[in-house]
């Protein structure tokens, strides 16, 4: 185990550009994967990924005196470091009364993802597939 496995979970707020220097670092994608089936084993700790997993942005038109704040995911991140055949059934899975604020946000904009990325695809299917 790298250093950078040993700590990462001790960080308050893991990032995706963390997970993406340590692959370059790596020369493979494996040991961030490896990281993040560790964390994502029980239920908190694929909540707390993905709320972590999660951007956001604002948007204004002309008319607008106050910006709107959207929250979206990218699919190559979980295409990237997430390697669960039933990421998407676990997702739908987590109980959402037990969550954070912010992870029940994130369970269910990522399940919105889920269904987007699925008519992409035109199956219903994780982001792997």
């Amino acid at each position: 185990m790298t250093w950078i496995a040993r700590n990462l979970s001790q960080t308050p707020f893991a990032r995706r550009s963390t997970l993406y220097r340590w692959r370059e670092y790596a020369g493979s994608v494996e040991e961030p994967r490896a990281w993040i089936a560790r964390e994502a084993e029980a239920d908190a700790g694929l909540a707390g990924l993905i709320e972590r997993f999660m951007r956001s942005g604002s948007s204004q038109s002309v008319e607008d005196r106050v910006s709107t704040t959207f929250f979206y995911f990218e699919k190559i991140d979980f295409t990237d470091f997430f390697d669960d055949p039933d990421l998407r059934a676990r997702v739908a899975r987590l109980d959402a009364s037990a969550l954070s604020e912010g992870q029940a946000k994130a369970r269910a904009t990522l399940i919105e993802h889920f269904e987007k990325w699925a008519d992409e695809t035109g199956k219903a299917k994780a982001p792997r597939d």
